[in-house]
């Protein structure tokens, strides 16, 4: 079986969205989230970004796109 799918979440989306998340099989997924209100600081995200499937951010978050290459 092939390794989990892993998802980045850059701050905290609320509870109804997150409920939503933990739907997802975790045998499947990995969901990693930075619990703060503010968003994640840019040493955080390189390091659980590496290897990611997705990134959950919000629009109005900064994010270089050289953190993700």
């Amino acid at each position: 079986m092939p390794g989990k799918r892993k998802v980045v979440v850059s701050r905290d989306i609320g509870q109804k969205a997150l409920s939503l998340l933990s739907e997802l099989d975790s045998d499947a997924w990995e969901i990693i989230l930075w619990k703060e209100d503010d968003p994640a600081p840019r040493s955080w995200l390189e390091h659980n970004v590496e290897n990611a499937d997705g990134l959950l951010v919000l629009l109005t978050d900064k994010v270089r796109s050289a953190m993700l290459d």
